[in-house]
């Protein structure tokens, strides 16, 4: 538990075997691994996923541009109400999203706020910050005018996704597992296995197993995008 950081903080300190993570490793993080276990880390790309944006299911809205999510979510964003996306619907956005130690909330903020002079836009404030994905779709669920991000594979029947594309005017695509493995899908990863050093024992036959077709059928099971 605890989000992408929080294993990343394990791995660093030596503290567990095998790190899953929603997002890549980042260099500092790399060289303080090395530095602490002498080893160089490992990885393993295990499935992908897309980034879904999730709405209550009453909300007449379907589909939404990265455009308008970046000025919806970023800090100095235009958008806080919902008739500002779309007359049909009333009253202001609530947000809902990961804390800071969470992949996602990196992915999304990398991906969906973007930059901004050359520098990374952070969020705005305001955003109810959830320690988990199956958490953010279960308060979107009971908000009407709620919006949250999380993997596809937290879908519940009692909220929608949102189609997306990368500008207003464009074709918006429903999260799937075609399209994440295709990139089609606009807010679409890879989800990792890290290791310090090469993988030996009941660590390796683990991640062999993940990569193996009876893995790759968990995975999709699970409502993720195997890699094949």
């Amino acid at each position: 538990g605890g989000g992408t950081g929080t294993g990343f903080a394990a791995l660093q300190n030596n503290t567990c075997d095998i790190c899953d993570a929603s997002r890549e490793i980042k260099k500092e993080e790399v060289e303080k691994t090395k530095s602490v276990t002498g080893k160089e880390v490992k990885e393993f790309v295990v499935a992908y996923d897309a980034l879904a944006v999730y709405a209550h299911p009453a909300n007449p809205i379907h589909d939404i541009s990265v455009e308008d999510l970046r000025e919806i979510w970023a800090e100095g964003g235009t958008i806080t109400t919902w008739e500002q996306i779309n007359p049909a619907m009333k009253g202001k956005i609530a947000l809902f999203g990961r804390q800071n130690n969470s992949g996602t909330y990196d992915y999304f903020r990398e991906h969906v706020c973007g930059k901004k002079d050359g520098k990374q836009r952070e969020f705005r404030g305001g955003i109810s910050e959830m320690n988990g994905s199956a958490e953010v779709v279960e308060n979107v669920s009971k908000t009407p005018t709620g919006l949250g991000y999380s993997g596809m594979g937290y879908k519940t029947p009692n909220v929608k996704w949102l189609k997306v594309s990368n500008k207003k005017g464009e074709s918006a695509v429903e999260p799937g597992v075609e399209v994440a493995r295709s990139g089609k899908y606009p807010i679409a990863r890879k989800l990792y296995l890290y290791t310090a050093g090469e993988p030996t024992g009941e660590v390796k036959a683990y991640i062999d197993w993940i990569l193996s077709p009876a893995g790759q059928k968990v995975v999709a099971q699970e409502g993720f995008v195997p890699l094949k």
